[in-house]
Formats: C-alpha cells, sequence, structure tokens
C-alpha cells in the first residue's frame, strides 16, 4: 500500500502516511481520531443488542449543537426564558442547551452524573484522542482499559539496504511494542494494519 494511498474514512480524507503519526509522540490529527470512532461506529453496527447505542464522530458535535439551540428560541414562552436561555448560551449550560433537544430525539430522560465512565488519565498531552477512543471501546465493546505510559521510541537500525523481509520484521517489531505497551487494540483497530 503506497503512502497516499487513501482509505475509506472520513470521505477518503484519510491516507496512509497519516499512519506514521502512531509511531511517535506527537499529536493525532482529527482525521485520525475520527477514522477510529467511524470504525468503532461501523463494529457497533454488528452487535443487534446495542440498538439504543450509537458512536458520532466530530461531525455529530457539528450538527448537533446548532439544531439544539434552535428550538431554544421557537418556544413561546417570554422574554424572561430569553433571559433564562441567553445566560445558560454565555455560559455553555448542556443541560439546559441540548438536554430538550436530544430528549425530543430520542425520546429518553438525560441527565449530568457527572464523569462516571471509566478511564484512564493521561499523563502527558499527546494521548488525548486514542484515551477517549479506548474509553468508548472499553464502555460498549468491554475492551481492557488502556496502560497510558509515553511511548519509548528505540534507536531502530533502519538502513538504505534492508531488504522487504527486514522491513517486515522491523514494522513487526515497532507493532509488538504498541500493543505490549496497551497503545495499540488489535480487535478493533485492525484497519490500522
Amino acid at each position: 500500500m503506497g503512502w497516499q494511498a487513501q482509505l475509506p474514512y472520513q470521505n477518503a480524507m484519510v491516507t496512509t502516511e497519516m499512519f506514521t503519526q502512531l509511531l511517535g509522540n506527537t499529536w493525532l490529527d482529527n482525521e485520525l481520531i475520527n477514522s477510529m470512532m467511524e470504525q468503532l461506529s461501523m463494529a457497533l453496527k454488528g452487535y443487534p443488542s446495542k440498538d439504543n447505542m450509537m458512536i458520532g464522530t466530530l461531525k455529530f458535535r457539528k450538527k448537533i449543537l446548532p439544531n439544539g439551540l434552535r428550538g431554544i428560541y421557537n418556544r413561546k414562552k417570554g422574554a424572561g426564558t430569553i433571559c433564562h436561555y441567553e445566560k445558560a448560551i454565555k455560559e455553555q449550560d448542556l443541560q439546559i442547551l441540548l438536554f430538550p433537544w436530544l430528549e425530543l430525539q430520542f425520546k429518553v430522560h438525560f441527565e449530568i452524573k457527572g464523569n462516571t465512565i471509566p478511564h484512564r488519565k493521561q499523563k502527558d498531552t499527546i494521548n488525548c484522542g486514542p484515551t477517549a477512543v479506548n474509553m468508548v471501546e472499553h464502555s460498549i465493546f468491554g475492551v481492557k482499559l488502556w496502560a497510558i505510559t509515553p511511548l519509548i521510541v528505540a534507536a531502530l537500525p533502519i538502513s538504505n539496504d534492508m531488504d522487504a523481509v527486514a522491513l517486515a520484521g522491523l514494522l513487526q517489531t515497532i507493532l509488538d511494542g504498541f500493543i505490549s505497551h496497551g497503545r495499540w487494540n488489535v480487535q478493533y483497530s485492525a484497519f490500522l494494519l
């Protein structure tokens, strides 16, 4: 597969070259994280017992916010209500802004219960995307929570005269390192291979 091969995620905006971000201590871009979430969303479709669940990408968030605010101002409750919502908008109070829309759309009562989803705490500034993806994997599919540890990249014996077998062995060593450090979920992230 070539470096710029397009993959079927995010409207083919993801290329194989983007996966090089996984080999070092760099921030992942939104397209790569969205691709992971899109992969989880596709995996969820194979679970009939999860019909009342959905996994959304950032695209879902961009659509839900404006639609949640539209219904607030179309109500006939008077100026006091408008001021109440204006305060909620300034304070970004999701319970007032989004919950009525969510309840109308999904026919379920929502409430804020705090941070109750099991997750790992990251000790750096680069693992927020993978940590969020792992939290979703754990909550829905029961995947083990990752042990977030800083990635240690050793000096790799790369040379221009490496043959395909040697290069394949080196790549396998790197993948084994990711897997053993809990940085890679083989079952649900196989699309990365």
